[in-house]
């Protein structure tokens, strides 16, 4: 390889970074760091198990999917050889329910020699493909779309059921609910971003536009809502919402109370944009000026347990 050659690769080099855009620095500086694509393979993969969770899973993650005869059972895992010899299929053995002398006359669940063979793309519980509804108090606002009915599942068994996570206390399938959580904690992370965002837009440029008396009260009512710990104000808000409301009309209407604070960056970055001519900082308006945010004089602390946690994912989000 000649200089020429070396010192035109470089040059080359050079003006490829400084003629990139924003977007390809950022890509190129991402696609070397080996974690970084590996979170986000597995990023992509929740996205698209939420995506296709009812098409992943065997059964109803309801209780009308249950099975009844295993409750709080083991993982199955597909065999492909056992005491009887190997096969080209995977399978399971089936399970019986067993109560005599030897389990002093208690039911129990086995497992007995009989095989149970995997099947794919089998017809079972329908569910439907782009249906989308948001219910809100009342129906004038509700929004439904029925979507395409469809039954067809990735796998299957022949014959019982197939519970690759197990079961819970009720027969519910493990593996069929934790597919549609993906989904359900997808969505709600989403939906929390674009109310936030768009609220925050709202609440932010009006203060920013107005000023005056107007931004006065949007701020002393954004420094009260920071000044109660979230979680506390979470779970309060959440024991005065009506059983009959969905999942996201509890999320929406709760992200609407606790997301006032988020306007306070759009706020300084419009007040520029709508009064350029206005004085430096220091000698601006008390209604132009931002409130330091309050602080606790008692400096509360509190901590989210798991406990708490779980609590609060009750009551907003019941089975």
């Amino acid at each position: 390889m000649t200089m020429t050659a070396v010192f035109g690769k470089r040059t080359r080099s050079k003006e490829d970074y400084f003629t990139a855009s924003q977007a390809q620095l950022v890509w190129a500086r991402f696609v070397r760091k080996r974690s970084a694509m590996v979170a986000a393979g597995f990023l992509i993969a929740f996205i698209l198990c939420g995506l296709f969770a009812p098409f992943l899973s065997p059964y109803d993650p309801t209780v009308a999917g249950r099975d009844k005869d295993y409750t709080n059972g083991a993982p199955q895992v597909p065999l492909f050889c056992d005491a009887n010899g190997c096969d080209i299929r995977p399978f399971i053995h089936l399970v019986e329910r067993h109560r005599g002398v030897d389990t002093n006359f208690r039911w129990v669940t086995r497992q007995t020699d009989k095989r149970d063979y995997l099947t794919f793309l089998p017809q079972a519980w329908s569910y439907r493909i782009g249906a989308f509804a948001f219910d809100l108090p009342g129906e004038a606002f509700d929004i439904r779309i029925p979507g395409l009915e469809v039954k067809t599942h990735l796998f299957g068994v022949e014959k019982g059921y197939i519970h690759l996570f197990g079961t819970d206390a009720a027969g519910k399938d493990i593996f069929s609910r934790t597919l549609h959580a993906i989904g359900v904690s997808l969505s709600v992370g989403t939906l929390g971003l674009v109310i936030t965002f768009v609220l925050a837009l709202g609440i932010g440029g009006v203060a920013g536009y107005f000023g005056g008396w107007i931004d006065t009260v949007v701020q002393t009512v954004t420094d009260a809502v920071r000044t109660v710990p979230t979680i506390p104000l979470f779970m309060s808000l959440a024991a005065f919402i009506p059983d009959e409301w969905s999942a996201e009309t509890r999320f929406f209407f709760i992200s609407m109370i606790l997301d006032w604070s988020a306007g306070r960056p759009w706020r300084g970055a419009f007040a520029p944009i709508f009064w350029p001519s206005a004085p430096p900082t220091t000698s601006l308006p008390p209604s132009w000026v931002a409130p330091r945010p309050p602080t606790l004089s008692a400096g509360i602390c509190f901590r989210a347990s798991p406990a708490i946690l779980s609590s609060i994912r009750s009551s907003i989000f019941p089975t």
